[in-house]
């Protein structure tokens, strides 16, 4: 079980990552409302808990599990074609956060391209 004020707290602070990020994208032209391959990054000490991880996040994104030779041990990789709409993102740090709770790992944020105007892809911001 997730203890929510620890989650809300980490929503909290992923979320003030998010206006900066997002203060940023709108000033390079970025279009919000359309889709684009988000990823997000989670690490884990033990391959069981990036194993239950990567199953729970299957369910609704394509997962990578990279195994290293340093710490973390394990990082996992998940991509979903999203909007960045406040409350896209919101759901979306909510779900990764309380599985990295759930699962004993670390949210280590998200990354996506900038999409101007009609689908023109240019830099990405972590």
């Amino acid at each position: 079980m997730v203890e929510r004020a620890r989650l809300d707290e980490l929503v909290d602070q992923e979320w003030q990552k998010w206006l900066e990020q997002k203060r940023v994208r709108l000033a390079k032209g970025d279009d919000l409302t359309a889709e684009r391959r988000v990823e997000h990054v989670l690490y884990f000490r033990r391959r069981l808990d990036a194993r239950r991880a990567r199953i729970a996040i299957n369910k609704t994104r394509a997962v990578r599990l990279l195994r290293t030779d340093g710490h973390p041990r394990w990082i996992l990789e998940a991509t979903a074609p999203e909007d960045l709409h406040d409350e896209s993102v919101r759901h979306s740090l909510s779900f990764m956060l309380t599985i990295a709770l759930m699962c004993q790992g670390t949210y280590d944020g998200f990354g996506a391209p900038i999409v101007r105007g009609k689908g023109a892809t240019s830099s990405r911001v972590p």
